[in-house]
């Protein structure tokens, strides 16, 4: 099973005129969106609203935090100036720091260097053109704050509830059903929802017990709804867990989690279908199907495989950081680093990452994460080396610049850069394992337990600022320990 095709997804729209489910989370993403995608996004929804139901679920959830994602989003640039100061202010500041150090040794040019440098480095001149990008960038803040302030999402939901396309509420002994049924079902991981388990503490600090089955019950009100009116059901949502989906090993979807087919089909027990799309492919096919405006939508959706394919094509860089800048060193326990070799990524995640249009141009920037493996070889001597399969989790800034060609809608990359390298995690593949980060080196596994309740790794341990209990190899701080030199505390005490 995958992902259904284009080509499947026109078939069955054509033979099934399904009705069209839309996840509260599609609605929501709306706000965290560039107003272009934005805009494309609801003229998507728009072509095909006669065929769109909600559960009441979705709207619940939809009114309830509209509000607060809309306020997170609406001033996303609004700290950039007095971020970039206060880095500048620290770095000016190391840099000074530096050049004085090395400065009273009479060091041969080192004068001529801080004044070079100091001409590049001019706070005035980076202030300026952060307050130019700011200039840049207001048209990009005004279609937000008119998109913000329209607020056309909102009316397209409150439509579809005048227009009778949204669900009943169950009642409260209906609710009280699914929840018993979903506490059994998140005991073996069935799902959906199972992964917000536990999932009941607000952002602001209320609890609601009903919150971690919203997904449940969403799903109830789809196979309601598909038996009731004999109906076949194209489903959408923004949630990429695994709770919803099959996933491969770097968290990309693969299809529709088999359980929920086959649950659809025993429940609606007639020749209905199921099919379920994530967010991009729901917006993609319909988009075409539709014969809407697609380009940005397109690009923003697709942000981390365009990142990912990019990467592919940097592992050389990526290594070549890692050795020459020294970050692996510092996770070598023996020796010097020799060499990097069969490089792989794994996994990449982004974090923060940004995206601002301009016509025909797109920038995405941000950091990210990879998770990957590397035969490292360690050198233990001038003739002696040894290399071992190494699990790695670095992380980076990158920029990328795309082409945007409007007319034939579709783009290609203009320029890559991956910025401040650096390894947060390295370690022997026979030697991982699950324990917390150690909280004094915060690199290494803390395997053993710092009194009272804290990870520390056996390096940081014997590193004669600690006593280690040797009957039951609790770690104290050497001022902490109040033992008999054969048990501690904890063990005089237990």
């Amino acid at each position: 099973m995958k992902i259904n095709t284009y080509e499947e997804f026109k078939d069955f729209i054509e033979q099934e005129d399904p009705l069209i489910v839309i996840d509260s989370s599609v609605f929501l993403d709306y706000y965290r969106y560039s107003s272009q995608t934005s805009k494309e996004i609801l003229e998507v929804l728009e072509s095909v609203k006669d065929n769109i139901w909600i559960p009441h679920q979705v709207y619940y959830e939809f009114i309830k935090n509209h509000k607060k994602v809309k306020k997170e989003q609406h001033n996303k640039y609004k700290n950039i100036l007095k971020d970039i100061n206060k880095y500048t202010d620290e770095f000016n500041h190391k840099l000074t720091k530096l050049f004085n150090k090395y400065g009273k040794y009479d060091f041969p040019k080192i004068n001529e260097l801080k004044n070079k440098i100091n001409s590049y480095f001019d706070k005035s001149q980076i202030t300026e053109a952060v307050k130019t990008y700011h200039e840049e960038i207001e048209n990009e803040l005004r279609e937000n704050q008119v998109l913000m302030n329209k607020n056309e999402i909102f009316d397209f939901i409150n439509n579809l509830k005048t227009s009778n396309k949204v669900g009943d509420s169950f009642s409260g002994n209906r609710i009280l059903e699914i929840i018993e049924e979903g506490i059994r079902r998140f005991q073996y991981n069935i799902p959906p929802g199972y992964k917000d388990d536990g999932k009941k503490t607000e952002e602001n600090g209320s609890t609601d017990p009903k919150r971690p089955y919203g997904d449940l019950i969403i799903w109830k009100s789809i196979l309601d709804v598909a038996k009731e009116d004999g109906v076949s059901v194209v489903f959408t949502t923004s949630d990429s867990k695994e709770d919803w989906w099959a996933l491969d090993e770097s968290k990309n979807i693969l299809h529709p989690r088999e359980e929920l087919i086959s649950e659809f089909k025993d429940f609606v027990e007639n020749k209905t279908h199921l099919m379920m799309l994530p967010m991009k492919e729901f917006t993609e096919y319909f988009s075409r199907l539709k014969q809407t405006t697609y380009l940005y939508a397109q690009v923003e959706l697709n942000a981390l495989n365009i990142i990912k394919n990019q990467i592919s094509y940097s592992t050389d860089e990526i290594i070549s950081s890692l050795i020459h800048d020294g970050e692996l060193q510092w996770f070598m326990q023996n020796g010097l680093l020799e060499d990097v070799e069969d490089f792989e990524i794994n996994d990449v995640t982004l974090y923060d990452n940004n995206i601002d249009f301009d016509e025909d141009k797109a920038s995405i920037t941000g950091i990210l994460t990879l998770k990957g493996s590397a035969i490292i070889t360690e050198a233990f001597g001038t003739e002696y080396s040894e290399g071992s399969a190494y699990d790695l989790e670095i992380s980076a800034e990158f920029s990328i610049e795309l082409e945007l060609n409007i007319e034939d809608k579709n783009y290609e990359v203009d320029n890559f850069e991956l910025d401040n390298i650096k390894v947060h995690y390295a370690a022997p593949q026979e030697d991982i394992f699950d324990d917390e980060q150690c909280v004094i080196c915060e690199r290494r596994s803390g395997a053993l337990n710092l009194f009272p309740n804290s990870p520390i790794c056996s390096e940081c341990s014997t590193s004669g600022d600690y006593f280690i209990c040797t009957n039951c190899s609790t770690v104290y701080k050497n001022e902490d320990y109040n033992g008999d030199g054969e048990y501690c505390q904890n063990c005089i005490e237990n």
